[in-house]
Parts: C-alpha cells; sequence; structure tokens
C-alpha cells in the first residue's frame, strides 16, 4: 500500500474517533439516556426494531441461516422488478415495500406454519 493508502485510512480512523468522542458528550451521563435514549422513542418504533433484532439473530446464526434470510428478503422483489420495466409507476418505494411484505410472509410461514 502506498503512503496515501495509509493517510486515507489514518484519516478515517481520526474522523471516526473524533464523532465518537463528540457524540459520547452529548448522550448524557446516566445509563438510561445509553440504552433507551431517555424514553423518548414511540412504542411503535422500540417494537419494531425489537422484533426486527429477533428476526435477523434468529436467521443469522449460520451461512445457511444467512442465505434464507437475504431469499426471504428478496423474494418478493422479482415480480416489481419485472414490471419496473414496463411500467413507469414502480419505484424504490414499491420495490422496498415488496421486501418487507416479502419478509413478513416469509416469517409468518416460518414460524406459525413451520415451513
Amino acid at each position: 500500500m502506498t503512503l496515501l493508502d495509509w493517510a486515507i485510512i489514518a484519516l478515517y480512523f481520526v474522523f471516526a474517533t473524533g464523532i465518537g468522542v463528540a457524540m459520547s458528550r452529548r448522550a448524557g451521563s446516566s445509563i438510561t439516556e445509553f440504552f433507551i435514549g431517555g424514553r423518548s422513542l414511540p412504542w411503535w418504533l422500540a417494537g419494531t426494531s425489537m422484533v426486527a433484532s429477533l428476526v435477523v439473530t434468529y436467521f443469522l446464526t449460520s451461512i445457511e441461516g444467512t442465505w434464507r434470510f437475504l431469499l426471504a428478503i428478496g423474494a418478493g422483489t422479482g415480480l416489481v422488478l419485472i414490471l419496473r420495466w414496463y411500467w413507469w409507476r414502480i419505484n424504490a418505494w414499491s420495490e422496498i415495500s415488496a421486501m418487507i411484505a416479502s419478509l413478513v410472509v416469509s416469517v409468518v410461514l416460518w414460524f406459525g406454519v413451520g415451513l
């Protein structure tokens, strides 16, 4: 690696450390502020975060589980991507909603039915 490469890496670490120090001063002094953000999150956001972390930790325990998770997310996007070529109304939000819907359906089938 050249000197420029090492300089870019060092600059990245200095920048990341600077952001960490600046945010640690703003984070507050109590453990409650650190872990639950001063209880300022809405209930639906905290619940969504908990369900998402449950699904990810359940699927990402092995390489096979990781591939199942990626297939569960990407299963619903095939038709959307094909339709995008022919219909101008299909946009990024359609793709995101297809991914979310396919993930929800696959999680329900996985845990509810046992497929």
